[in-house]
């Protein structure tokens, strides 16, 4: 498989003799491309021809786009797995919409000092970081080998930022492992203030002394954003974007040169249309990012309170939470007003003997001092004016105290006593006088009652009930004569096979529960459960 690949895509020395008629054809179709070639020193004993070193490749359309980005810029290193070996150098940065914009890249012999002196400085020259604006972008990195002396040498006034995830690699590499002091670590990167990142530091600190020690010779301007400039308007503490772009070319790293950069190149082509055709449907000036980010703020804002001191001028107060000082005319926001730490022991409260009740606090009027008029600003009722009416009565004028309907006023209301005398009658009749075992094993009574015919025919169907005196032979529960009397009568004509014979005709149960009885697993006796569910004892 190895050698069929090798034999479609070329022997790698076949790629390098292509290198100046790939540059010639990038000098054709795009003039204003940037791109530079570097030989090695060394040459080839035979022939004398120089070797391939550096080659670095900006495009015009990175350029122009990067005006429209935000002063955000990731750089980062890569190796390539070719027959040729070598490192891609890569410049990503962040669009309006918070996605990924490729600025630059480059192929070198590896990663070290004067490689990435020699890929910055074309990368500052093409993206017009000047000497005098240096100060106005900030770049991040995973703090490659030999990238600090680099930003020394050719722009040493841009801000620099770490990758808070390499940093706490960093940092397990040196002895400071466990899961309490990465939280510790974490926070003291999150923060947003100075004073939240001290206290999160002396958490970190008091968990171990070390880790605090190793951590204090890091700049927290290079990975917490209590000390982040907010110029870039971005507080991005991970380096994904340059992780997400080497991802993608992941395939093209594995091919020679040419090929490689042949990959590059359509793989930015068709991300610059992409993005150019869903950024024609918006139907907004704001791009869809930021407008999901400003649901979740406007969410966040229902809390807060805010007081105009002056046109533009605004002072805003969480409720539970700090308090901020905007300007719209600048359009500026303030960090959170929050206090300076003070370890001067604060004073005790003074002596003060509080009066026996319920504060006051209207004042005592004079006596010749008239009282105020029903309403003198519009919202504030006296109550002295408020007609009362007593709830059970539903009279003006008293109220249960007074009411001459109600002469006891301890008495209980009404539907209190409703319900108590409710509850009391439930209690009595639910409550068995005798001690009844329901048995697990029901066994129903069939119903061998039979409906007369005249009953039906009248549209009455009663069984009547036999006297308390005359005692039946054969006693029918109670409950079963109901249900015979509720029984619905159904017609049924006569058949003239049958040869006229009248027969009753059939009657429809109702759905009331059917009487039962039941034998007592601790007695001899049986006990019958009429429809009240009251035991009767069957000898």
């Amino acid at each position: 498989m190895w050698k069929a690949k090798k034999q479609r895509i070329g022997d790698a020395e076949d790629n390098f003799k292509k290198i100046w008629s790939y540059c010639a054809e990038m000098d054709r179709t795009n003039p204003r491309t940037r791109y530079k070639v570097k030989l090695s020193d060394l040459q080839d004993g035979g022939t004398g021809q120089e070797r391939f070193l550096r080659m670095y490749i900006c495009w015009d359309a990175s350029k122009q786009g990067f005006r429209h980005c935000r002063p955000l810029i990731g750089v980062d290193g890569c190796h390539l797995r070719s027959g040729s070996g070598g490192m891609l150098m890569i410049a990503v940065g962040v669009d309006a919409n918070d996605s990924i914009f490729p600025l630059a890249y480059a192929i070198v012999e590896g990663e070290k000092r004067e490689s990435w002196s020699w890929f910055l400085n074309f990368l500052a020259e093409d993206l017009g970081i000047t000497k005098d604006r240096e100060h106005e972008y900030t770049f991040i990195s995973d703090k490659q080998k030999g990238l600090l002396p680099a930003f020394e040498e050719i722009i040493p006034g841009v801000e620099h930022r770490f990758c808070v995830r390499h940093l706490h690699s960093n940092m397990k590499v040196a002895g400071f492992q466990g899961k309490a002091l990465k939280d510790a670590f974490w926070e003291c990167a999150r923060a947003t203030t100075r004073n939240s990142y001290t206290s999160a530091l002396r958490k970190l600190r008091a968990l171990d002394e070390a880790a605090y020690q190793w951590l204090g010779h890091k700049s927290p301007t290079e990975w917490s954003r209590s000390h982040f400039s907010t110029h870039t308007h971005c507080d991005m503490l991970v380096n994904n974007i340059c992780e997400s772009f080497n991802a993608a070319l992941l395939g093209a790293r594995d091919q020679p040169i040419i090929d490689c950069l042949e990959t590059i190149r359509k793989m930015l082509m068709t991300k610059f249309f992409e993005q150019r055709q869903k950024a024609a449907e918006w139907k907004s000036m704001i791009c869809p990012s930021i407008v999901g980010k400003l649901k979740k703020i406007e969410k966040q804002a229902s809390g807060c309170l805010a007081t105009q001191c002056d046109f533009f001028k605004f002072e805003v107060q969480q409720l539970y939470g700090a308090q901020h000082q905007v300007d719209l005319e600048r359009k500026t926001c303030s960090w959170p007003d929050e206090w300076p730490l003070i370890t001067r022991d604060p004073p005790l409260p003074p002596i003060y003997s509080a009066r026996v009740g319920r504060p006051k606090k209207l004042r005592l009027r004079s006596g010749g001092e008239v009282e105020p008029k029903l309403s003198e600003d519009g919202f504030k009722v006296s109550r002295k004016h408020i007609l009362l009416h007593f709830t059970i009565c539903k009279k003006p004028g008293h109220n249960s105290r007074k009411c001459p309907s109600n002469p006891n006023p301890k008495q209980k209301k009404p539907y209190l006593i409703a319900l108590h005398c409710t509850y009391t009658v439930l209690l009595f009749y639910l409550k068995p006088n005798k001690r009844v075992i329901y048995s697990t094993k029901q066994i129903p009574i069939k119903n061998t009652t039979k409906v007369p015919r005249q009953q039906h025919q009248q549209g009455e169907a009663t069984i009547q009930e036999p006297s308390q005196q005359e005692e039946p032979t054969n006693p029918v529960p109670r409950q079963h004569q109901e249900e015979a009397s509720h029984s619905v009568p159904i017609k049924q004509e006569d058949s003239a096979d049958q040869g006229g014979n009248n027969k009753a005709s059939k009657t429809r149960q109702s759905n009331r529960k059917k009487p039962y009885y039941t034998r007592s697993k601790t007695t001899s006796k049986s006990k019958f459960y009429g429809n009240n569910d009251d035991p009767i004892i069957i000898e």
